[in-house]
């Protein structure tokens, strides 16, 4: 068997079953040009036996001794012999009949990339954010992928991360113990020094298998909405953006977009989550919200804690970028205009929490 070109790279924990038939149903093909590889992180359910059992010398399963967290995603690239390695959720399919488009995208337009995204199916559907073949670098590659925050169908080259600095190293094994997307500040600092190439070809099917987070703390024996962990997540976009070269323009950019885009997943994208728990969990979901929520007053502190954040670290002057947003009239009226459309979104998505929420509660207090 030969160097394979393409390591198909599966982290997992206590998904046993799920991870053995995408092991197998990868195996399925035919080629010596793959390899499959797990790294198990110390799952406590069957995954070790049942991995086991398979024979098949594309194969490699390996087993963390601890817990490692994060840490586990980075550890399986280096595992990879191959020239390209793709990342994978344990829950997610690999499409295997189009493996040697793949193959051959990898020989071809992307062979010199270091980061390929291919499109996902998500819940049955094909993710249309890559409707084209295109390649990128600098700026433009990085503010591509920047909300790109689901792992599987992210193909690296390999030996763009072995170049990576012992630096670079270093900050990712400190900061993959408590971060959530690895594998993205991993994309950006490759592309700091290559070009991403992404593609319209659905290479990966997403199963939903796990619960929606929803972002809240308990206080007072209830639940409470907070955004501060959705905004916390963000604050690391900017470390690692951070270990970039931006002109202070693009950096300006970045603090926008990170602003309404926590907005959106902290106020309506939120709320509709919230609002798919209360129908099912009529129990725990009223205790999500409080009658006094107002969005607006949420939204000024999301954008004063992202943007001291970005100014405690050196990233974006604070007053430097106010003076830019309120300086430029077209700017200005791009911020209200996607303020205006998260009120409005957030405030319709609240008429049908309070309804639901009110109706639960009326239907406690006739069974009483």
């Amino acid at each position: 068997m030969g160097k394979p070109k393409l390591s198909i790279c599966y982290p997992t924990y206590n998904r046993a079953d799920i991870i053995y038939g995408n092991v197998m149903r990868c195996l399925k093909y035919e080629g010596d040009d793959i390899e499959v590889i797990v790294q198990d992180n110390c799952s406590t359910d069957h995954t070790e036996k049942i991995l086991s059992e398979i024979k098949d010398p594309r194969f490699h399963y390996y087993r963390n001794s601890e817990n490692i967290g994060p840490v586990n995603l980075m550890t399986i690239l280096t595992k990879s012999q191959a020239n390209f390695a793709l990342l994978l959720s344990d829950e997610d399919e690999v499409i295997v009949e189009r493996i040697p488009n793949v193959l051959a995208l990898l020989n071809g337009a992307a062979s010199m990339c270091g980061v390929i995204k291919t499109t996902v199916s998500v819940f049955g559907k094909v993710n249309t954010k890559y409707d084209d073949e295109k390649k990128e670098s600098g700026f433009s590659s990085i503010n591509r992928i920047l909300f790109h925050t689901y792992m599987s169908g992210y193909i690296y080259n390999v030996d763009r991360i072995r170049c990576l600095s012992r630096d670079d190293t270093n900050y990712f094994r400190v900061f993959s113990k408590g971060g959530s997307y690895v594998f993205l500040y991993l994309a950006i600092l490759i592309l700091r020094n290559t070009s991403l190439y992404t593609s319209s070809l659905v290479f990966v099917n997403h199963r939903d298998e796990g619960e929606h987070d929803i972002s809240t703390y308990y206080f007072n024996g209830k639940h409470v909405y907070s955004p501060d962990g959705r905004v916390e997540v963000f604050r690391k976009h900017f470390d690692c953006l951070n270990r970039c070269v931006f002109s202070m323009e693009q950096k300006k950019f970045f603090v926008r977009r990170m602003i309404y885009a926590v907005w959106d997943y902290s106020c309506p994208e939120w709320l509709s989550t919230c609002i798919d728990s209360i129908k099912t969990k009529p129990d725990y979901g009223i205790l999500f919200i409080d009658d006094d929520f107002n969005i607006e007053k949420v939204m000024t502190k999301i954008e004063n804690d992202l943007v001291d954040y970005a100014d405690s670290i050196g990233f974006c002057p604070k007053q430097s970028f106010y003076d830019e947003l309120m300086g430029e009239d077209d700017l200005l009226d791009e911020y209200k205009k996607n303020k205006n459309q998260i009120v409005r979104e957030t405030n319709k998505l609240l008429e049908e929490y309070y309804k639901i929420k009110f109706e639960i509660v009326d239907s406690k207090v006739l069974k009483v």
